[in-house]
């Protein structure tokens, strides 16, 4: 039996921390994500943080068009599911920030969610400090 493997779109790696970047498209466009994996490690070279994010492909063509057009200042994604009957939330964050030789910081916080409106997913507590990486 094959297994389906997905494309990996970027990796960025640091002594501390590792973003994965992965294919999830589909060609149903309501289906098309892109996933965002960002592990923090300790001294010990272990895992301490894992933070993951599935994004809309959609939403981050007009995010690259606007790095690429030198428009981009700061994009924040909202997602959430449940997980084990509780709501789970999921938010990436993706900014400019001049200070940095890398100018482009990227932060993914997950934890429990409280369901809003028509199943919208608000955070309501990051479950671990928020992982973040500065990349590009």
């Amino acid at each position: 039996m094959e297994q389906n493997r997905r494309p990996q779109i970027f990796r960025y790696v640091t002594k501390d921390k590792v973003l994965d970047v992965g294919d999830l498209l589909n060609p149903d466009p309501k289906r098309r994500k892109v996933r965002f994996i960002l592990l923090q490690f300790g001294r010990d070279f272990k895992a301490t943080t894992r933070a993951l994010h599935y994004a809309d492909a959609d939403d981050l063509e007009v995010v690259c068009w606007d790095i690429l057009h030198a428009t981009f200042q700061e994009w924040t994604d909202h997602k959430g599911s449940a997980r084990d009957g509780a709501p789970q939330a999921r938010v990436l964050s993706i900014r400019k920030d001049p200070k940095y030789d890398n100018p482009y910081v990227l932060q993914i916080r997950n934890g429990p969610g409280q369901v809003i409106g028509q199943g919208a997913v608000k955070l309501v507590k990051a479950e671990v400090e928020p992982c973040d990486t500065s990349m590009i």
